[in-house]
């Protein structure tokens, strides 16, 4: 292989994963780097761009002179997230998913597009054996998964760990420098960061609205000395009354800063300052198990065989349809879990103030977790995935 290897990060949402392996790349003498993502300005603001500069260059996606840029550069390497270019950059394609979660099913026919976006940039499928094409796997358990249900060919599935979790690991920042980024209140009491995911149109199943029983847990998150980093979803995700109910809510409150991950895309410093995180079984959970804090999970849906309404996002629009019962939403146990369970408000609360007042409580059920579904979360993740792309183009 001669001179580095050049590598174009085409991302969606420039974090978590794909961004520490930029970063990781960048210091290797044989990887040449290119990130092309949107904001750039946006992102240079970030409070993680802030303390730890990067010095590769990064490219506004929109900006017409970018496609000139990538050609100039010639990459290998495309590597991407969960959106892939309209263009062919390179002649081999890496694919880094947004994070191994609980939802489900995932299988061939959610991810047609994701097969046909494959096929129009290699020449080949993603379920037949593809020299150009790997997809990058967190573990045994997903490997499993992405073949006998999404549907790829085992030979493109290369099992490496999340990069992130190298960054977790070897976090060089102390709390009082992180803290400088929050509201000065944040600096006494323990800190939750709430993150859930968004398909399952409301937050907390308990039949209450999701605005009420907001207030009933920042309420509750006050009365134990604690602040929440509410760290909502995209924008675009949720209505606008909505948002506007729950910011409205939020000003009402001291101890809750609000942000979206459109707007505040980094979660890397959010996960690091929290002493426990609370979630309705977002991936973030998996890549927060690297910490050793606890976490809550709380179930989406009430139990049961009834219908739900379940939330997509395709064709630049969100699309809420009726599923028929809450098995469609798993592709794992939900009872597997590295953390503690809440299904009720009540059983929410308890977990609630024992994550708070126990920061050990949940690392043997992280470790098992771990154990049975992931590779080890070891610091070398980065460097398992430079390997598979040396690989790729020997």
């Amino acid at each position: 292989m001669a001179g580095p290897l050049r590598i174009c990060l085409w991302a969606t949402t420039f974090q978590s994963d794909i961004y520490t392996l930029a970063r990781y790349l960048h210091q290797q003498e044989d990887f040449q780097v290119m990130v092309a993502m949107a904001d750039v300005e946006g992102f240079r603001r970030e409070p993680i761009h802030v303390l730890q500069p990067l010095d590769f260059p990064l490219l506004e996606k929109k900006n017409w002179l970018t496609p000139l840029k990538i050609h100039r550069f010639r990459p290998q390497i495309t590597v991407v997230d969960n959106h892939y270019p309209k263009w062919r950059l390179s002649p081999y394609l890496f694919t880094i998913w947004h994070g191994q979660s609980w939802k489900g099913p995932q299988d061939r026919r959610e991810f047609d597009d994701t097969f046909r976006q494959i096929k129009r940039l290699t020449g080949i499928g993603g379920d037949e054996p593809n020299r150009f094409f790997r997809w990058s796997c967190a573990g045994p358990t997903e490997v499993e998964h992405r073949a006998a249900v999404t549907g790829f060919a085992r030979e493109n599935l290369v099992s490496v760990g999340y990069a992130s979790v190298d960054d977790i690991l070897g976090w060089p920042f102390s709390r009082e420098q992180m803290l400088r980024f929050y509201p000065p209140s944040f600096a006494t009491g323990k800190i939750c960061l709430f993150a859930p995911t968004w398909h399952y149109a409301r937050i907390f199943p308990y039949g209450e609205d999701d605005l009420e029983v907001f207030h009933k847990f920042f309420n509750l998150a006050a009365d134990e000395g604690v602040s929440v980093i509410l760290r909502m979803h995209d924008r675009m995700r949720f209505d606008g009354s909505y948002l506007a109910a729950l910011e409205a809510l939020t000003r009402k409150h001291d101890n809750v800063l609000i942000k979206y991950k459109n707007e505040s895309r980094d979660s890397l410093l959010d996960m690091m300052v929290a002493d426990f995180a609370v979630s309705n079984y977002s991936s973030l959970l998996t890549y927060y198990y690297a910490t050793g804090r606890p976490s809550v999970h709380i179930y989406p849906i009430r139990p049961g065989d009834e219908s739900f309404m379940y939330r997509a996002y395709s064709g630049g629009k969100v699309r809420t349809v009726a599923v028929g019962n809450e098995r469609y939403v798993w592709r794992r146990n939900p009872s597997e879990i590295g953390g503690l369970a809440a299904k009720t408000y009540d059983e929410l609360c308890h977990a609630f103030r024992r994550a708070s007042a126990e920061p050990d409580c949940c690392q043997a059920l992280i470790s098992e977790f771990l154990s049975r579904h992931m590779l080890p979360y070891d610091g070398r993740a980065c460097e398992r995935t430079a390997d598979v792309l040396r690989q790729m183009v020997r």
